[in-house]
């Protein structure tokens, strides 16, 4: 916010910032339960959480920046590197086989280079 309004806002910015680190599971992940949208969720709030302080929410980054980094389609998920898929990103893991997407795989790629990754 412009130098006059960031008072006005700081109070509210901290509120939503704290929800974000307080939503953050024990994985590193930032998804809620069934909720599902796993990768979005979580490359969303990195950003968020690296664009409003990202020395104050350092672990809290790095910890989701490390769940990303399991979350990506590759030989562990039995995508072969000759797969589409493979190096990708979808909202979850979930189902018979792997669905990355460009708009996941945009956003996990974002939050990883906003983590220093």
């Amino acid at each position: 916010a412009p130098e006059p309004h960031k008072a006005k806002v700081r109070p509210a910015a901290d509120k939503a910032a704290a929800f974000l680190a307080k939503a953050q599971q024990a994985d590193g992940s930032f998804s809620q339960g069934r909720s599902g949208l796993g990768t979005y969720r979580t490359a969303l709030s990195i950003m968020a959480l690296g664009a409003y302080d990202r020395a104050r929410f350092k672990a809290e980054i790095a910890k989701g920046a490390e769940w990303l980094k399991t979350y990506q389609f590759d030989e562990q998920e039995n995508v072969p590197p000759t797969s589409p898929h493979h190096g990708g990103y979808g909202y979850d893991k979930a189902g018979d086989k792997p669905d990355a997407d460009l708009s996941n795989t945009q956003l996990a790629l974002a939050a990883l280079h906003d983590a220093g990754v």
